[in-house]
């Protein structure tokens, strides 16, 4: 999740843990606890890609937050003996345990349990950025800041918190119903898929996108809880993974594939092998796209790139735009209209204006 929501989910949890004593300094020590799991992004890798399937991983593990926290506490209550080593414990093991579970139920995935566990785990239920989560977060981390005097300020933590987790039960609960849905839809029209799995679009719980796997190809639909129709019309592309029999280390893409859960697609654009992760984003847009791949890949004649044998790159990021406008702004239409064609057809802006799509 963003920055924002751990810190005042850590503040909270902070009042909650320390029972309202010395309030403010509780949310000042739990918002910090809080950033501690996302300072892994400092660490530097080899290549673009191990930076990103690395993060949230040793850092976000519970098993290292059960290991760290002891020390952690003998630390502090050093610094300060205000409070007891149990409640210094009790503080950063919370915090730090709620992050890393509050960043599983997105669709990035969180490895709860490394080194034990080689994939990450993946809710995909919430939006890495929802303003309704951090909403009643917020709200009472001002007013237990404002009145640091006042009596049961560990009850308002509380209520922030029961509010928000009752908004992360919402989410879970309406990703099984759109899963249900989309899977009714398939069956009606005779489609067979390996795995499925619906996610939430920016910022809000009531659009969700359903991404379907099949053996060399998704689906992908869009189903919003304001459509008129519970049908969910699914459209086909391709994944292209023969491409990967023309790479000759496959090592690179069996991490991608195990990051993404197998969510990934394949293409050759200009002379470059691309792998895109289909879980974040949207066709034709997707935010992690790498380059494994590249003809020009020679010694002396590419500039600009790692080369790790003829044809083979240390993969890097892909240098393709995103239209944020056009993807955005598709996303706020679906949102109200259920009658646009998929977000892949449209050349321009006033494309929008064209009759449904048909589904697969």
């Amino acid at each position: 999740m963003d920055s924002l929501s751990q810190a005042v989910l850590g503040g909270m949890v902070g009042v909650l843990v320390t029972r309202g004593r010395q309030p403010r300094k509780a949310i000042i020590c739990g918002a910090l606890l809080a950033t501690l799991p996302d300072l892994d992004i400092l660490q530097p890798f080899d290549n673009d890609l191990e930076a990103t399937i690395n993060h949230r991983t040793w850092s976000h593990s519970w098993i290292i937050h059960l290991c760290v926290s002891p020390i952690l506490a003998v630390i502090l209550h050093r610094l300060d003996r205000s409070w007891s080593w149990f409640t210094w414990f009790g503080l950063v093991l919370a915090v730090l345990t709620s992050h890393a579970a509050l960043d599983a139920l997105t669709i990035y995935g969180t490895s709860l349990f490394w080194p034990l566990q080689s994939a990450p785990t993946m809710g995909g239920s919430i939006f890495i950025i929802d303003p309704l989560y951090t909403l009643p977060l917020l709200v009472t981390t001002i007013m237990v800041w404002r009145r640091p005097q006042g009596r049961k300020l560990n009850r308002i933590a509380g209520v922030g918190i029961v509010l928000s987790s009752l908004y992360l039960c919402w989410g879970l609960l309406a990703q099984n119903q759109v899963e249900k849905l989309a899977a009714e839809s398939m069956q009606n029209q005779g489609v067979t898929w390996q795995k499925m799995i619906a996610t939430p679009s920016p910022f809000n719980s009531v659009l969700w996108r359903i991404l379907v796997l099949k053996e060399d190809s998704f689906l992908e639909g869009f189903y919003a809880f304001t459509d008129s129709s519970n049908e969910i019309q699914l459209h086909s592309y391709p994944r292209n993974l023969i491409l990967r029999n023309e790479l000759d280390n496959q090592t690179d893409i069996d991490s991608f594939a195990r990051f993404n859960h197998g969510y990934y697609s394949m293409a050759r654009i200009n002379d470059e092998i691309v792998a895109s992760d289909l879980r974040m984003g949207a066709e034709p847009y997707y935010f992690f796209r790498f380059v494994f791949a590249d003809s020009n890949a020679i010694d002396g004649e590419l500039t600009g790139a790692e080369v790790r044998s003829p044809g083979m790159l240390v993969p890097r990021f892909a240098n393709i735009p995103i239209d944020e406008w056009h993807f955005f702004s598709w996303l706020g239409k679906r949102l109200v209209s259920s009658r646009l064609d998929p977000l892949s057809r449209y050349s321009s802006m006033d494309a929008m204006a064209a009759p449904e799509a048909g589904g697969i």
